[in-house]
Parts: structure tokens; C-alpha cells; sequence
């Protein structure tokens, strides 16, 4: 793995990563790793969302944890989780499965509907973790962010574990095509100013101790 990129070990992060891919909360399937699960506490809490939009819902675990999260500060947020094939079967009142391509959120979710969402919002890109389909979710919301709103782009390490794959194996694990970390510097720089790698929060248990390679972002213009 990239020497220096992170402050856990290679052999470390992928061993939490099998647990990871065990993880499930109220019994439906929620792949986060435990450090990741600690700083979204600590930023639900610091920011009290109105609304939490999720890109990529796999079975709903998060989208359950999220809003239940919510109610337990005090706040529950509306959650609206997106993705191509939508969660059937499961019921929560502040949890909302659409259908939807994360690379045409306009057609999801128009201005009028966007502007009836509660502030603040946290929005979390969690999709296909392809660079593409990251810079087009990033882009759908920058223009709708407001200072102190935040935008988390998930498993930039997708790549990292791809290129250890490949040391230990010698071929590919799956070709994400860099992985949506790779979406990042290009959003950030045709922003400037609008938004910020927020390292208090990547590097809160040491360098990139988290699986959202640079990627808690936080709109502060």
C-alpha cells in the first residue's frame, strides 16, 4: 500500500476490512469500518443535519444508522438514499429509497424538490466509486452547498487495496479506474475556495486513518 498515505499498515487496514464486509447493523448489511463510524458520530453531532443524502445505498444498512443516529441527537434528519437497483422491504419514517444513476442526480432529484430539503445537509457519495461517476456527484451538489454543509466521498481506498492486490498477486483486484479519491483534486481546483479537505476530521486517528481517502469535504464558501 502507498507508503505514507495512511497511518495504519497495510496488513492493519485490510484486516478490518474483512470485518467490515461482515458488518451489519439492525440485521441488514452496512459495510463501514468502526473508525469511520466514529468521526460520522462526531460530525452528525457537530452538525445536526436536516437532511442526510446518501449516493449508493447497497441493502439500506446506513441509511437505517444514519437516521436513527440522528434521532438519538436529537435531531431526526430526513435520509434519502439513491442507487441504481433501490432498496425494496424496508421500512423506516425518515428513510426514503429513490431510483437513480449517481452520474444523472437531475433527474432524481430536481431544484423545487431540493429546495424544500431541511438545512443542513450531509451529503455522502458512496456509488460506484468510479472517478466518473464521483465528479459528476460532486459537481451535481457543489452548486447547492452551503458554507458548513458537508459533502463525504467515500472509499477512496478502493485504490490503495487495489495496487496491494497486485503486489501480493500480481494481477488486479477490480479496475476502478483510480477509485472516486481520484475525482477530488480536479473538483477541488476548478472550486477554489468553496471547499476544503477537512483534516481534522481524515486525519483524526492519524494520517488518513479512514477509508474516505481525503475525502470529508466541507463547503466553506
Amino acid at each position: 500500500m502507498a507508503q505514507g498515505w495512511s497511518d495504519i499498515p497495510a496488513e492493519g487496514l485490510l484486516a478490518i476490512q474483512q470485518g467490515v464486509l461482515r458488518y451489519a447493523y439492525r440485521g441488514v448489511t452496512m459495510q463501514k469500518n468502526p473508525l469511520d463510524l466514529a468521526l460520522y458520530l462526531r460530525l452528525l453531532w457537530e452538525l445536526k443535519p436536516g437532511t442526510v443524502i446518501e449516493i449508493g445505498s447497497n441493502a439500506g444498512g446506513a441509511a437505517l444508522w444514519f437516521a436513527d443516529q440522528t434521532a438519538t441527537f436529537g435531531r431526526a434528519a430526513e435520509v434519502h438514499s439513491v442507487d441504481v437497483v433501490p432498496v425494496r422491504g424496508l421500512a423506516h419514517p425518515k428513510v426514503h429509497f429513490h431510483q437513480g444513476d449517481g452520474r444523472d442526480l437531475g433527474a432524481v432529484f430536481t431544484p423545487a424538490w431540493l429546495a424544500t430539503m431541511p438545512r443542513p445537509w450531509l451529503v455522502i457519495e458512496d456509488a460506484d466509486h468510479r472517478p466518473e461517476t464521483t465528479e459528476a456527484v460532486l459537481e451535481f451538489f457543489a452548486p447547492h452547498l452551503r458554507p458548513g454543509e458537508w459533502i463525504v466521498v467515500e472509499d477512496g481506498i478502493v485504490e490503495l487495496f487495489q495496487r496491494e492486490h497486485v503486489a501480493r498477486h500480481g494481477e488486479p483486484w477490480f479496475d476502478y479506474g483510480g477509485g472516486p479519491a481520484a475525482a477530488i483534486p480536479p473538483f477541488l481546483a476548478r472550486h477554489p475556495g468553496r471547499f476544503e479537505i477537512a483534516r481534522d476530521y481524515c486525519d483524526f486517528f492519524g494520517r488518513n486513518a479512514t477509508w474516505n481517502a481525503d475525502g470529508w469535504l466541507r463547503c466553506v464558501a
